[in-house]
């Protein structure tokens, strides 16, 4: 925003491309472990006297449809500025709107078929619309060039995360007895926290490895979130 109020608009440009960069970054292999993992953590959380397996098949569901909306909850919050900063706030408001729309029609189509599950696809799909408004919308005006490392990244960092949720799936195939409701409610959880930090070792390494992601990226972004502290702090 700052740079775009000082008519900085290479630089401009280059934020907006890191910060979508850093956005899926985290976002895509979240969105891959909630999608795959979900039936666990559910069962670890939740499956206990009246909730019963059924309860956790369904819930898990639900959550793992929740886990593909996620990278566009974020990426929303990344093209956003791109308005805000040039003193528009009524677009956003109009795409907003619209995907309230697709959100509740989606919902009143599909819950009476899929239950909560059809609630979730209503919600991940509006989020979606709403990212794509966004994202189009700035294109057209000619407010958002992609650039090179942008668009090298993001087809990497997708395979990343989609090797780290084989990687996850076939794990679980392994320690289906450690994550079963047989076992203690210590074991499911050093289990999960175990495949957790292992999958996120799998991403990082692919990431990284496959030029998907890099340590300047890393450290933008820390310095970002420091300078705001330093902000917040000074007011």
């Amino acid at each position: 925003a700052r740079a775009l109020r000082g008519g900085h608009m290479v630089e401009a440009g280059s934020l907006q491309n890191r910060s979508v960069e850093f956005v899926l970054f985290l976002t895509l292999p979240a969105a891959a472990a909630l999608l795959v993992m979900a039936e666990p953590i559910v069962r670890f959380l939740y499956e206990r006297g009246n909730f019963s397996s059924s309860a956790t098949f369904t819930v898990a569901q639900i959550l793992g449809i929740y886990g593909l909306g996620l990278p566009a909850f974020v990426l929303i919050k990344a093209f956003i500025p791109g308005f805000f900063a040039r003193e528009d706030t009524r677009t956003p408001m109009i795409f907003a709107a619209i995907s309230v729309v697709v959100n509740v029609s989606l919902a009143l189509t599909l819950f009476p078929r899929l239950g909560g599950p059809g609630i979730a696809i209503a919600e991940i799909t509006a989020g979606w619309v709403n990212a794509a408004l966004l994202f189009g919308m700035l294109l057209w005006r000619g407010h958002w060039h992609l650039d090179i490392p942008l668009l090298t990244r993001i087809p990497r960092l997708l395979v990343a995360a989609a090797l780290m949720a084989v990687f996850v799936h076939y794990a679980l195939t392994w320690l289906t007895f450690e994550l079963s409701s047989a076992s203690s409610i210590f074991v499911r959880a050093g289990t999960i926290m175990g495949l957790v930090f292992a999958a996120m070792l799998v991403y990082f390494v692919l990431a990284f490895v496959s030029g998907g992601a890099d340590i300047g990226m890393v450290k933008r972004a820390v310095r970002k979130r420091g300078k705001k502290n330093v902000e917040t702090e000074a007011g």
